[in-house]
């Protein structure tokens, strides 16, 4: 088979590694967008595309490139940088050079959305220490509302974290990224949609999109991380869980419980029987639970 000129043979694929990096100067990786067939693309920092196939049969691997920029038939001069990537045997794809060297190099994924700038305005340099990722500025609108909200984020913000994870069974991580996401979410929401009840709307909001959860908002993703932003540090809170339980004599019952007292015990007190006394206990502690989360009744009981 003919690869032309440029071509070279290794004996394994970090051995076509190495070539391609002493041939262009810089380091090489295997592209991270997936593709399927024989065909290995790699690209450099330097925006150029290598690629290497494995000899059946033979176990050595050929190497070629750089690869030709595709020019787009729309244009009569090219201005991006861009180059058409066979996604299996039969189909190929264009994509651009840069978003080929920042996904390998820096996410190490590969995403559809990432925008980026060209820190000297040339978007024909693709050059990994010429590209940023592109971010909207925040309006100041946004600013002041997250400002506002500051101490309604300290206050709840873990006891949002705990119900989300209760209710909607999604990881400690997945449930503060839901909550983050939903906080933001609503700041950013138009004046005349801003929530009275801002807590309930968020819990309720959260609760929804933890069903659809994506870890970046279309309308935020110009938004880092909310507390650094504002300078505010995630804070654990401290709630009265008994107070939360408006009849007495079952938070009396549950206090007794959380203490250590057996059901039998507790029964015998208030003269009832031992399956009216588990089924209040029961049931309290499960309502506890849609407010405050199951942590911290977890470790309540000694």
């Amino acid at each position: 088979m003919f690869f032309g000129d440029n071509s070279f043979f290794a004996n394994d694929e970090q051995g076509a590694l190495k070539e391609m990096s002493e041939r262009c100067g810089c380091r090489v990786l295997p592209i991270v967008y997936p593709t399927a067939g024989e065909r290995i693309y790699c690209i450099t920092e330097h925006g150029e595309l290598y690629g290497m196939r494995l000899i059946r049969g033979t176990g050595k691997y050929v190497g070629y490139g750089p690869l030709k920029v595709k020019k787009d038939r729309h244009r009569d001069e090219d201005i991006t940088v861009k180059y058409g990537i066979y996604i299996d045997t039969d189909n190929t794809k264009l994509l651009a050079a840069e978003k080929l060297v920042y996904c390998t190099f820096v996410l190490q994924e590969w995403s559809d959305n990432l925008q980026l700038r060209f820190k000297d305005g040339n978007p024909l340099n693709v050059r990994l220490d010429n590209l940023e990722p592109y971010k909207k500025p925040v309006p100041q609108e946004w600013i002041e509302r997250m400002e506002d909200n500051s101490d309604v984020y300290q206050r709840y913000f873990n006891r949002v974290v705990d119900y989300v994870e209760y209710t909607c069974n999604v990881s400690e991580q997945d449930a503060k990224d839901i909550v983050q996401g939903t906080f933001l979410w609503i700041v950013t929401q138009k004046e005349g949609d801003q929530p009275k009840d801002f807590v309930g709307a968020w819990m309720k909001w959260a609760r929804v999109r933890s069903t659809e959860y994506t870890r970046h908002y279309e309308r935020v993703d110009c938004i880092d991380d909310y507390a650094e932003l504002i300078g505010l540090p995630h804070v654990s809170y401290e709630v009265d869980l008994f107070a939360q339980i408006k009849n007495q004599k079952h938070q009396q019952m549950v206090r007794l419980y959380m203490q250590g007292c057996t059901q039998r015990d507790i029964a015998e007190m208030y003269g009832t029987t031992e399956g009216t006394v588990a089924t209040t206990i029961s049931q309290t502690i499960r309502n506890l639970r849609k407010y405050v989360g199951k942590r911290e009744i977890e470790f309540l009981r000694r």
